[in-house]
């Protein structure tokens, strides 16, 4: 494990991004196994969603970089179901793309939402403060995240077609005086 990072997984068997509770509700989680170790982590709904687009970008500039690699992907097809306990390891403030070239992975690095940091080191400078976990994924099993993260954000409460807002029983539509 490195010094720099709380949880350093390499090569994840698996990862997926899910939601527990019911719409309106939902708290959302990117979980990922390697071995016997399991990493929960909290994060918001736009952030999922981000996720999914930052890392179809990646995979895209991956089909142009690293052909031999990434230009015929298809998906790992592997189990995208959250697995319990459902415990966070912490909440997600900001999240990392990048890539390991020599070993054609997509790297991606969680920051602690709002933690300080006691101990910084020079070569942290510039982190956010915090726990941070790097998770090391094969190019398919980014690209199954991307297939997947959307139907999970979409899976909630239906948004109202005037102001966007999510549909509940307490909405009460500003474009429309109130009413739905």
């Amino acid at each position: 494990m490195s010094d720099r990072f709380a949880y350093d997984l390499e090569d994840v068997d698996t990862v997926t991004v899910g939601t527990v509770g019911p719409p309106g509700r939902r708290s959302f989680l990117l979980q990922a196994a390697q071995g016997g170790s399991l990493l929960t982590v909290g994060l918001e709904k736009e952030q999922a969603a981000a996720l999914a687009a930052g890392l179809a970008r990646l995979l895209n500039l991956l089909r142009r970089e690293d052909p031999d690699h990434a230009a015929n992907l298809q998906p790992a097809n592997g189990s995208m179901d959250l697995v319990q306990p459902f415990q966070e390891a912490f909440r997600v403030g900001s999240i990392g793309l990048g890539v390991d070239e020599q070993r054609h992975r997509v790297l991606m690095v969680l920051h602690e939402l709002g933690m300080e940091e006691e101990d910084e080191t020079e070569e942290d400078a510039g982190l956010p403060p915090g726990g941070r976990a790097r998770l090391s994924l094969r190019y398919d099993q980014a690209l199954d995240l991307v297939q997947h993260i959307p139907a999970v954000v979409s899976g909630g409460r239906p948004n109202c077609p005037a102001c966007g807002e999510p549909l509940d029983e307490g909405h009460r539509c500003q474009r429309r005086n109130g009413h739905h």
